[in-house]
């Protein structure tokens, strides 16, 4: 997760540049039990994933430049400000995608961001399917694309991210299309 405050964002779960960095920086040779726990914070369910242009860096400052501006950054003002329009706002920044704005629940990092569905530069992607596809692109990064095919090794994978078992006919769905993204 990225915590630059008082923004709480989770790039491991909602980043595409990020992930790329991280499985160029990730040694292939890390331990199953770490990736594991590496890829834990993904979750479970279904999450929006921002394509887009901007770094994480970049996304966090023009959240915070956008809140300064409109006097919403301090905490006390910001809670008022979510909570008054049921729990969440949408704010666009400079490449057209929409972002959702929620109260954080980490001490210091009180604005939650992540990026809106059906946003520019946002797809849907399913977390099973993501952390494979990591996975797969971190232990195999030379060979990931002709292995997505390959049921034993992305069961033996997922064996070890303790996600059941694929059949042949849901390796086809999702799979190639997370680790285009990803590669």
């Amino acid at each position: 997760m990225q915590h630059t405050a008082p923004i709480l964002f989770n790039a491991l779960k909602h980043h595409q540049g990020y992930l790329q960095q991280l499985i160029r920086q990730t040694p292939s040779s890390i331990p199953p039990h770490e990736l594991s726990q590496l890829l834990l914070p993904i979750g479970a369910a279904q999450l929006d994933f921002y394509t887009g242009p901007l770094t994480v860096d970049a996304v966090t400052e023009e959240v915070k430049k956008l809140l300064q501006k409109q006097d919403y950054l301090l905490q006390d003002k910001y809670t008022v400000w979510i909570s008054s329009h049921k729990g969440y706002r949408l704010i666009c920044l400079s490449d057209h995608s929409q972002w959702v704005l929620r109260v954080g629940n980490l001490s210091g990092h009180w604005v939650h961001l992540h990026p809106a569905r059906y946003s520019p530069h946002t797809i849907r992607q399913k977390a099973h399917t993501l952390k494979t596809a990591l996975a797969l692109a971190i232990l195999h990064q030379q060979h990931a694309r002709s292995l997505c095919h390959d049921l034993a090794v992305v069961n033996s994978i997922r064996q070890h991210l303790q996600l059941p078992p694929l059949s042949p006919r849901q390796l086809q769905a999702g799979l190639q299309e997370a680790l285009q993204l990803l590669l």
